[in-house]
């Protein structure tokens, strides 16, 4: 068993050999273009702070139909009885 994994050792290591010389011939026989430089990437915008709503002049406006404040207190309505 030790064997086999010394022969399969030796194999991988033959093979990882074999394909860095493939590499480096395919390299030589075609060299990659070079690549040119990124476009510039555009700037960015400063973000905007958010602009608080303010309610429109109706909405701030206060309802015509208010009821005014009355001279005496105004007691639950019960029943009354007939004046003779």
């Amino acid at each position: 068993m030790t064997r086999d994994n010394a022969r399969a050792a030796e194999q991988f290591k033959a093979s990882q050999e074999q394909m860095a010389r493939d590499i480096a011939n395919a390299s030589e026989q075609s060299p990659r273009p070079k690549i040119s430089a990124p476009p510039p990437r555009p700037t960015a915008t400063p973000t905007r702070k958010p602009v608080p709503i303010r309610p429109s002049p109706q909405a701030r406006a206060q309802p015509q139909d208010t009821p005014q404040p009355q001279d005496e207190p105004q007691l639950p309505s019960a029943p009354r009885l007939p004046v003779r």
